[in-house]
Parts: structure tokens; C-alpha cells; sequence
């Protein structure tokens, strides 16, 4: 079996997991766009490339190293470019420890048969399995990738093993704990939107409601020293400390009120609560098919400049329709992209699309004047200052 770059000779590494996936890291690929790659197999069973390693509860590669607890929980991840400490050891829960809340009182998930952890190492990847029989938190999984600087994270729920949720409150939250070891002083939330990061507490409206945040698709935690960024698939809900119960109450103590309105900031520690169960039924995205070994759809050639946003013009007014959101409405031939330039050097830089461009200009950021109209479009030409972000509008060639 060999796995090629289309057009290419040249094979590229990879490593066949349990269930007999090809897993490679892809390089070099085409700005906004994609590549193809060439999977050649052979008649035969399949056999992984991960092998045990010996019993123990450290994994590490050339970005990590992981230790676990005896309960399958997480005492450290360490970056091994940096030294730094990822995870906070002394938080009210271990990192990735599932936290059960019945009402507002936490209460222990009942794993009968101590967890198992196996370690295994391939070509280019390593993963660590934590199995936990006859429990409702039967399966963890973290994988590290030599090509790769990230940690990833996979846990699995048992919903049937579940307890029944009853008693006073007659409602069960469940949570997975992620503390990391970030101090409290000036201490932040980076929630990830569709375009930037909202800066919490400070981006708070007057009245705005600080218990929890909803994410698009990456939170952090930022002490104005180091950062940590939690990246995950589709909208997640995370939970604040003080805002979440995570430890029962002294035997005889008196009643109290929800935490979610005892809970306050600054934040007594840099944890995130993370919401255990979410919507599945939303289906990823697979490309049906190509036409292209590889492609670009949209780029630029100076490396100081990124395209932040490529999106359908602000303008939702659809005139000589009833209504402005029509059964069948008009192809929109106008776009923005938005460029900036991040490394403090001015730059002068031509801007390629999928399709021939008819008219392009400058506009402010607000996108309702414009600044200057650009008459080379043959090659698109624009010029950034340093640290500048401008705003792109062009319009294409309609479809025939």
C-alpha cells in the first residue's frame, strides 16, 4: 500500500489505525482550496501499524509528552518546544474527568472495573486508549502526530449505562472538566466566532448573562502570558468555574443556591467545563467530486498577508422582490475579501480567484463606501500599509 500526492511520485508517510484508516498529515496544500491524493492498495488483510508499546502512562513524541492517572484521567501535558505545562494538576477536577450534575449537586459516574490505558506507536502517530468497562464513560482516546503541534482528544458515552435522572431535581447535566494551568491575575476567555474572538469579560454588554458561552468552533484561555486554545467540531457549550457545582457539599451543610447565580468573575481558576452531549445529527462535508488534481480558489503571493474573510457583499436588500428572502433567489455576483497584513511590513501583492473578475474596488470597513476603484483586474493589484486591513469588493462574470 503507498499513498501519493496526484501527480507525484513521491510517497508520503502514513500510519493504518484499528479500524484499517490510512491516516497521513498533508503538506503544502493550496491556499482555500484543495488537493488530491492517490491511495494504491493490494489484495490482503488488514494490519495496523500501531504497535504496544510497554505498560506504563506516559506517551510523548517530538510536540508532547502525556501522563496519565491510574483512573484514566489526565495529570500532564507538557509542549515540549516551550517547557510550558498544560494542564493544572491542582484544579477542582482532573483534566478530562466527567462530571455528572444532578440539579445543581455534582455526583461520581460509577466505574466499577478500573480503567485500562494502552499505548500504542506507529510510523508517524501515537495513541493512547483508555478503556472503561461496564461504565457510562467507556472509551477515551488521545492521538499526537510527529507532523502535527496539537493534542487530540476523543470521548465516548454510553448513553444505556446512563443513571436514571430522577430525585429533586429530575434534570442531569454532564460535563467533561478541562483545567489548565494558566493563572487567574488577568485572566481571559477567547470565545472563537465566525470571524474573531470575542475577549471575555471585557467584550461583555451591560447585563449580558457570564455563566457559560457557546462556541463556533475554538475557545482559549489567555493569562496575558500564555495561552491555550481548545478547538472542536461544530457549535460546543462551555461552562465557567464557580458557575458549575463540581464538588458535593459537606455532609450536613446548609442549603444553597445555584451556583450559576453564586458563581462570579474574575475566575477563581482557568477551567472550561465543556458540555458532554450536543446535537449529532448535522452531517460533515464531503466533497462528491473534481475536476482538478489540485486547486486554489482564493490566494495571495506575499506571506505577510492573510485572507481573513472571503464573503457575499453586505447587501441583503433584493429589489423587485416581494420579499427579501425569496423562494428562488438571484445568483449574487459580488464578493468581499478581506486582507490584512500582519507582520508589520507594507506590501504590494496580487490577489487570485477561481473565476475572472468584471469590476473591483476599495471600500471602508463597513462596506457601504467606496474608497478607490482598481482598474487592473486582468491581475488583480492591491497595496496594504503595515498592520492595515482592507476591504476588497469585486464583482464576477456571470455564469453562461
Amino acid at each position: 500500500m503507498a499513498i501519493r500526492r496526484a501527480g507525484k511520485n513521491q510517497t508520503i508517510p502514513f500510519d493504518i489505525d484499528e479500524q484499517g484508516n490510512a491516516v497521513f498529515v498533508a503538506h503544502d496544500l493550496p491556499s482555500v482550496g484543495y488537493a488530491i491524493f492517490q491511495l494504491e492498495t493490494v489484495p490482503g488483510q488488514m494490519v495496523s501499524t500501531l504497535r504496544d508499546l510497554p505498560v506504563g502512562s506516559l506517551a510523548e513524541n517530538r510536540h508532547f509528552r502525556l501522563r496519565f492517572r491510574p483512573d484514566g484521567s489526565v495529570e500532564s501535558i507538557i509542549a515540549l518546544a516551550s517547557g510550558q505545562e498544560i494542564v493544572n494538576d491542582k484544579g477542582e477536577l482532573p483534566f478530562n474527568q466527567l462530571l455528572r450534575v444532578e440539579g445543581q449537586e455534582p455526583s461520581a459516574i460509577s466505574a466499577p472495573i478500573p480503567p485500562a490505558i494502552k499505548i500504542k506507536r506507529g510510523v508517524r502517530m501515537t495513541r493512547v486508549t483508555i478503556t472503561r468497562q461496564r461504565s457510562a464513560f467507556p472509551l477515551t482516546t488521545f492521538t499526537i502526530y510527529d507532523d502535527l503541534d496539537r493534542v487530540e482528544l476523543h470521548n465516548e458515552i454510553d448513553s444505556a449505562r446512563l443513571p436514571f435522572a430522577g430525585g429533586k431535581s429530575w434534570h442531569d447535566s454532564y460535563y467533561f472538566a478541562f483545567p489548565f494551568a494558566l493563572g487567574t491575575q488577568d485572566l481571559k476567555v477567547l470565545r472563537g466566532g465566525q470571524k474573531w474572538f470575542d475577549r471575555l469579560p471585557d467584550d461583555y454588554l451591560p447585563g449580558a448573562r457570564r455563566d457559560s458561552v457557546t462556541t463556533q468552533h475554538l475557545i482559549g484561555m489567555s493569562d496575558g502570558r500564555e495561552s491555550v486554545m481548545l478547538a472542536h467540531r461544530q457549535a460546543f457549550h462551555f461552562v465557567f468555574p464557580s458557575y458549575v457545582k463540581a464538588r458535593p457539599s459537606a455532609k450536613g451543610a446548609p442549603a444553597e443556591l445555584p451556583a450559576m447565580f453564586t458563581g462570579k468573575w474574575p475566575l477563581r481558576e482557568a477551567t472550561l467545563y465543556s458540555r458532554a452531549f450536543r446535537r449529532g445529527n448535522q452531517a460533515d462535508t464531503h466533497d462528491l467530486s473534481v475536476a482538478a488534481l489540485e486547486r486554489s480558489y482564493f490566494g495571495v503571493n506575499q506571506p505577510n498577508v492573510e485572507i481573513v474573510t472571503v464573503k457575499q457583499v453586505a447587501d441583503t436588500t433584493v429589489h423587485g422582490e416581494v420579499s427579501a428572502n425569496p423562494l428562488n433567489p438571484r445568483a449574487n455576483q459580488v464578493f468581499v475579501i478581506r486582507l490584512q497584513e500582519f507582520a508589520g511590513h507594507a506590501a504590494t501583492l496580487q490577489v487570485t480567484t477561481p473565476v475572472k473578475v468584471r469590476a473591483a474596488s476599495l471600500l471602508n470597513l463597513t462596506e457601504d463606501r467606496v474608497l478607490e476603484t482598481l482598474t487592473m483586474l486582468s491581475r488583480l493589484t492591491v497595496k496594504l500599509k503595515p498592520y492595515e486591513t482592507i476591504t476588497l469588493r469585486i464583482e464576477i462574470e456571470p455564469a453562461i
